[in-house]
């Protein structure tokens, strides 16, 4: 049950991250991809970089070499490897391992299971009928998640190879280099404009 509770919980924390600085965001060169030979990989991409980015790499840069705008390869080398340790802390079983979809099956399997307990015990023959009909429905549906949550199990390793290729192989100065862009766009443009709006 917790399984399930950290995943939702996570999913809600990654879609609020969607959504911030979009416009530094859509002006990076060349965007971010992994690259994973699916339809859904711009939004995994993007779900990634965010998520590695806001609670990962800015939190470590700032703390370490707070304005510096251009780190030499030994602070950009220290930065990547606090940042992935601290990426692969927060979100190993969501990106790696979990499996969403299969998750949502298993939930609603119990959800199932307990609508025909409840149709079992209640004595209203209508009240009864409509409970057996709810979850039979809720059956359907938990089949459609698992078969989703199946497929998404045959891609999965493809998903966390990119990642994992992405946070230590050869995509690594690809992502720095989204995540320097950032960075710099966000932290030392931005207070360098507010300062000369200032004098």
């Amino acid at each position: 049950m917790s399984i399930i509770i950290n995943t939702i919980k996570t999913k809600k924390h990654i879609n609020e991250l969607l959504t911030k600085d979009e416009e530094i965001w859509s002006s990076i060169n060349p965007p971010f991809s992994l690259k994973i030979a699916t339809r859904d990989n711009k939004k995994i991409s993007a779900k990634f970089v965010k998520a590695y980015y806001y609670d990962c790499y800015e939190p470590v840069r700032k703390s370490m070499f707070k304005n510096e705008e251009k780190l030499d390869k030994e602070k950009e080398h220290l930065v990547e490897l606090f940042a992935n340790r601290l990426f692969l802390e927060k979100y190993k079983e969501y990106f790696l391992y979990c499996l969403p979809n299969g998750i949502k099956g298993m939930g609603l399997v119990l959800a199932s299971m307990a609508q025909l307990g409840a149709g079992s015990m209640v004595e209203n023959e209508q009240l009864s009928s409509t409970l057996y009909g709810v979850a039979i429905i809720t059956g359907m549906i938990a089949c459609h998640y698992g078969y989703k949550g199946y497929k998404q199990y045959m891609t999965d390793s493809k998903q966390s190879t990119q990642i994992t290729h992405a946070l230590v192989g050869g995509e690594q100065v690809y992502l720095r280099n989204a995540c320097n862009q950032v960075y710099v766009k966000k932290n030392i443009n931005k207070k360098e404009q507010q300062i000369s709006n200032e004098l």
